[in-house]
Formats: C-alpha cells, sequence, structure tokens
C-alpha cells in the first residue's frame, strides 16, 4: 500500500526529471559530439533550477567534475525541498530520471537492474510513496531494446531504446503521482505536456531514418558526393560496381549501417566487411576514415536543414 503524498507538481519538478535525463545522457556520451548534444540539455535545465554550476566543455571535462556536479546538483534540490513550501517531489523525481536508463539498459544486457540502480530507484519510489513494483515496466523496456555485439566482443544496447524506455517509465511515475497530489489540475496539463513529448520523440525515431534517406540521397550535395567516395573505395577494394551500388544506393540500410560501424559493432557478413573496410579508410590528404566524414556531413546537414 502506498502512503498519499502531500506536495505539488510546479515548473521546477518537471525541469528536474529533464535534468536527471540531461546528465545520464551526458554519462552515456562517447565522445565530444554526443557530449556536446546532451550538454545542451543539462544546461539549460541546470539554468532553469537556477543551480551554481557549469558544465565543462568536453567530455574528459565532464567525467573529472561528474561527482562535484552531482553533488551541486543534490544540495540545490534538497534544499529547496527543506524550505516551507519547497519542492518536496523535485528531488525524487530527479533520481528516478536519471536511473530508468541506466536501468533499462541493465535489464536489456543483464536481464535485470542492478543493485546500485535499483537502490535509487526504490529510495525515490518510497519518497513518493508509491509501489515498488512499478519497476516491473523497466524490465520490460530492457526486453524490447535492441542490442548487438560490438568488433571487441562487447553486448552494447541502442542509446534511443535506452531513453525512450526511461521516458515512458518517468510517465508512468508521473501518472502516478498525478493520483496523489493536491494540484491535480496543474498536474494534469504538465503531464499532457509530457505525454506530447513522448509522441514527438516516438514520431522523431520513425522520421529519422526518413529525413536521413532524403538528405543522402538528393538534397545535401556533400553527403552525396562523400557517400559516392564510398562506392568508389569499394569498387577499388574489388567489389562489383552492382555489389557496391547495392550497400550504399539504399540510404536508410546505409545509414543504419553506419550507426553500427560507428557504435563498434562488428560486420555481419562478407558485404558488411568489405563495407567496414571502406568506412574505415581514410583518403589521402583527409585526415579523417570515409565513415567518419560521412556522420559528420550527416549530423551537420540536419542541424542547417532544421
Amino acid at each position: 500500500m502506498s502512503t498519499r503524498m502531500i506536495g505539488t507538481l510546479d515548473e521546477r519538478t518537471w525541469v528536474a526529471g529533464r535534468l536527471g535525463f540531461g546528465l545520464t545522457a551526458c554519462d552515456l556520451a562517447r565522445d565530444d559530439d554526443a557530449y556536446g548534444d546532451a550538454r545542451g540539455d543539462a544546461d539549460a535545465a541546470i539554468a532553469a533550477l537556477a543551480i551554481d554550476v557549469g558544465l565543462p566543455d568536453t567530455k574528459a571535462g565532464y567525467v573529472a567534475q561528474q561527482q562535484d556536479l552531482l553533488v551541486a546538483v543534490l544540495r540545490s534540490l534538497m534544499e529547496c525541498r527543506g524550505r516551507l513550501g519547497g519542492d518536496v517531489i523535485a528531488l525524487p523525481l530527479f533520481l528516478i530520471a536519471a536511473a530508468a536508463p541506466v536501468a533499462v539498459a541493465e535489464c536489456a544486457l543483464g536481464g535485470e537492474v542492478g543493485d546500485s540502480t535499483r537502490g535509487q530507484i526504490e529510495i525515490a519510489l518510497d519518497d513518493l510513496g508509491l509501489e515498488r513494483d512499478l519497476m516491473d515496466a523497466l524490465a520490460r523496456a530492457g526486453a524490447g531494446a535492441e542490442t548487438w555485439i560490438d568488433q571487441h566482443g562487447v553486448e552494447r544496447v541502442r542509446e534511443r531504446d535506452v531513453f525512450r524506455g526511461g521516458l515512458d517509465f518517468l510517465a508512468l511515475v508521473l501518472r502516478r503521482v498525478w493520483e496523489e497530489v493536491s494540484d491535480q489540475r496543474g498536474a494534469h496539463e504538465k503531464l499532457s505536456e509530457l505525454r506530447a513529448e513522448i509522441a514527438a520523440f516516438r514520431r522523431e525515431v520513425r522520421a529519422d531514418n526518413d529525413e536521413l534517406a532524403r538528405l543522402i540521397a538528393g538534397s545535401q550535395a556533400n553527403v552525396r558526393a562523400l557517400v559516392d567516395d564510398l562506392r568508389q573505395r569499394l569498387v577499388a577494394a574489388g567489389s562489383t560496381d552492382e555489389n557496391a551500388q547495392e550497400l550504399v544506393g539504399d540510404p536508410v540500410g546505409l545509414w543504419a549501417r553506419i550507426r553500427r560501424w560507428s557504435g563498434g559493432a562488428g560486420a555481419r557478413d562478407a558485404a558488411e566487411a568489405a563495407l567496414w573496410a571502406a568506412l574505415d579508410y581514410v583518403p589521402g590528404g583527409r585526415g579523417a576514415a570515409l565513415g567518419v566524414e560521412i556522420a559528420h556531413a550527416v549530423r551537420d546537414a540536419t542541424k542547417d536543414d532544421r
């Protein structure tokens, strides 16, 4: 049985949840480009919460200062919680938002939530007066996440699935919180906003391949030229024109393979092995692998197009 919680959901509550996701995205970022994308969301939430801390410019800087950053965030949320009329929900919501994507990844890779992650979420659920069996939703999200084996024999999980599962769990928690809080009208409005955000996230996932296909297929000359360089490299390495065109001619399939290659996944067959070698190739005088050049060009084209 849950105990009825006394509290309200205000703007600080929602921003605390966004900050939890943002910092976890910073944790999971593999390079400075991915970290830069995650840092923007986290910085905006930190500013909205008026926390006197700034995120470093690089992933290495973030790793070095991670514990100090977390202490500053927790201290700020705890101070707010201790004030008369302060937000008592923001802190546990932050803890849940930060841990939920990690829990989904742990379920996907190991079949269950790790002890440390489970403990963090359970403490937050207890604080909110919610049942711990809500965590079953994380196991279901993990079971549905896409995994693969990288070139070093390490199993990895697709980050989009991790954050989608975490976002769904946060929505579940907020629906239960909404049933308990006194200001249900305001909570309902915010929950509706979150549902819209989840729907938009899912639409973005579905539209991602279509947009990239359009970029690769014709609207961006530099992307198209790089893909042609890739095709020529395949032919130079021994592929027939027909086989090379089959590998690069489908924009959606090519981008899916480039994402797997950039994530360190091993080739699944001889055709992918040839493509991996071509993506690894560094053209003379350019200093970067073809696969890296294509990925950066698509990223830049996507930003410019928006």
